[in-house]
């Protein structure tokens, strides 16, 4: 097994297994080194913040989450914003 971060080392199993998984597949991709080490860590920011010595699972926040009851609803062009429609300025 590869030497973890202390900051891993201090942290939540789930923290640990989502940086070996990173870490392996930009191995094969990148090599071992820093590039490996770095998209690794990128990848466990997305799921967890560093508190201190170690990483904690991030928790949903007022803005992860969509207004209730809204949707996204399709914008269409309004009609004489097609060319040649009758509210367009010729030139």
């Amino acid at each position: 097994m590869q030497e973890l971060p202390l900051a891993l080392q201090q942290s939540s199993r789930a923290a640990r297994a989502t940086w070996l998984s990173a870490h392996e597949a930009a191995i094969r991709r990148f090599g071992d080194g820093r590039r490996a080490y770095e998209f690794a860590r990128e990848v466990l920011r997305r799921g967890f913040d560093r508190v201190g010595d170690h990483w904690e699972e991030r928790r949903p926040g007022p803005m992860d989450e969509a207004p209730a009851g809204r949707s996204i609803e399709r914008v269409t062009p309004h009609p004489t914003s097609r060319p040649g429609s009758p509210g367009r300025h010729r030139r």
